[in-house]
């Protein structure tokens, strides 16, 4: 899926900061998606598990089906 520019800074700006959390929490402390695009909105809340401990952004992206992140090479 590719991701809004406005969801993928929300991603990195609020998600990332957070963990390790919940699926609950992170939809919780991000008042379910509602400052992300609508469709973007939907996807993640219909794909995070609630009780899933999320420790990292690529445990989020495995399940919002997105590639895992891949470090920056300088």
């Amino acid at each position: 899926m590719e991701w809004n520019e406005e969801t993928t800074k929300h991603f990195e700006e609020h998600i990332k900061p957070m963990l390790p959390a919940t699926g609950e929490e992170i939809l919780a402390a991000c008042e379910n998606m509602s400052d992300v695009p609508d469709e973007d909105s939907e996807v993640v809340k219909s794909r995070l598990i609630p009780s899933k401990m999320y420790e990292s952004m690529d445990e989020i992206m495995v399940d919002l089906n997105m590639e895992p992140e891949e470090e920056e090479e300088e």
